[in-house]
């Protein structure tokens, strides 16, 4: 069986200003975190990044069905649709552990567990492509490798996106008077300086415990 282990999005041309602008981001993340990423994994990042601009249906469904579901499904299916699955299941957990710590939370999903299932999807996913003897071309990402360093540092990675989204957050919060409770709150949960410091330009202090907003 042959495996597209290519992202579909990336097959096509993606807006050169989009994908510039989380690679920088990315990079920045990255640096800030200490976290190391090998070529073919930032840049899938970055793609990654792009493609939530716009999600898929089958990547939505992370924030509407229960994850270990969603993993069983992608167990259970076989061949092409099972790489899929299993692939854009550790995506969705990976860019909403970053981005909607909030949604996990509601629905009484601790991080760390998020973190174990994603890391078990992309691990699933590398295992696939092993087993189905992928190879490569000499100068391309090589596939299993890629998917294990998602496994392998999928928390570091998910904390590496988390820095990236208090970035965006803390940017929008500048440039408008709306969103600053929402940013308070993500705040309490991420402890961001960066967003810290946009709360005190906004005249917020940031305090936790039961001093609540000032």
């Amino acid at each position: 069986m042959t495996v597209d282990v290519t992202r579909e999005d990336q097959k096509l041309e993606l807006a050169a200003d989009l994908r510039g602008f989380f690679h920088d981001a990315l990079s920045l993340a990255l640096q800030e975190q200490r976290v190391e990423a090998t070529a073919p994994t930032e840049h899938y990042l970055v793609a990654l990044l792009a493609d939530f601009a716009h999600p898929t249906e089958l990547a939505t469904e992370t924030l509407e069905r229960p994850l270990p579901v969603l993993l069983a499904e992608a167990l259970n299916a076989e061949g092409h649709e099972r790489f899929q699955r299993l692939r854009c299941l550790g995506d969705s957990v990976l860019y909403t552990s970053g981005f909607f710590l909030d949604h996990l939370e509601t629905h009484g999903v601790e991080l760390s567990y998020a973190s174990t299932l994603g890391a078990r999807a992309y691990g699933s996913a590398a295992d696939m492509l092993r087993r189905n003897g992928v190879t490569p071309r000499e100068d391309a990402p090589r596939p299993p490798e890629l998917f294990e360093e998602l496994a392998d540092k999928f928390a570091r990675f998910a904390q590496v996106l988390s820095t990236l989204a208090d970035g965006l957050f803390a940017n929008s919060a500048r440039s408008t008077d709306t969103g600053v409770l929402r940013l308070y709150e993500r705040w309490l949960r991420s402890g961001s300086t960066q967003l810290a410091s946009v709360l005190v330009e906004r005249g917020v202090a940031p305090t936790r415990g039961r001093g609540g907003v000032h």
